[in-house]
């Protein structure tokens, strides 16, 4: 593998030289500070920005060297098609290593804010014995944790509830009739940061 390192030493991109598809040379920028997502971000220029590898370009930060140890920092790669920044991973301790296929541009992010939970239903009074009970969870920064990030519980169970990333809902009907009165829903969501949102809902079903 060939390492090309930014000239301030805070980043390496390490790449197998036979690997891309025409030969070329890169060239990390030094990190400069911008803003993403409403707070500073340390982006870097990688060049030739459309290179494309068919085998894993590694990047790896310094965070030691840059100031960042201790802090909840994830690495992000620029989709230009997309106009968006996307997560591509985290790290431990004194430095962040992730993989990419393509250069351009990489950022260091802080993402410390949890993910949004919102139009919970069920709410209120309802008859329905079987409700669907749903909500809506989103994440402008490292996004949703899709692995374990999730929970879902009614009167303190845990429900196998989904999530549709096309919807942005979590989702679970009950299979079982649930008695007349009163019901808490608990909904836990987190990011890829590990920055936990807890809300508790009730409603009530009617009957006796």
């Amino acid at each position: 593998r060939l390492d090309a390192f930014s000239p301030d030493s805070t980043l390496i991109v390490s790449f197998d030289e036979n690997s891309s598809f025409f030969p070329a040379y890169i060239f990390p920028s030094n990190g400069s500070v911008v803003n993403i997502f409403g707070g500073e971000a340390i982006v870097y220029e990688i060049e030739p920005a459309n290179l494309i590898a068919d085998s894993p370009i590694r990047f790896i930060f310094d965070l030691e060297r840059l100031g960042l140890t201790g802090r909840k920092i994830g690495a992000y790669g620029y989709a230009a098609y997309k106009d968006k920044w996307g997560f591509i991973g985290t790290g431990n301790g004194s430095r962040i290593e992730v993989e990419g296929l393509g250069l351009g541009r990489v950022a260091l992010i802080e993402d410390n804010e949890p993910p949004s939970i919102s139009y919970i239903r069920p709410k209120g009074r309802i008859k329905a014995r079987r409700p669907l009970l749903s909500c809506r969870i989103t994440d402008g920064v490292s996004g949703v944790d899709l692995d374990g990030g999730l929970s879902m519980k009614i009167d303190g169970i845990w429900v196998p509830a989904d999530y549709d990333l096309s919807t942005e809902k979590l989702t679970y009907r009950v299979r079982h009739n649930l008695r007349s009165g009163r019901h808490k829903l608990d909904i836990v969501a987190c990011d890829r940061q590990g920055n936990p949102k807890t809300v508790a809902k009730y409603f009530t079903i009617l009957g006796n």
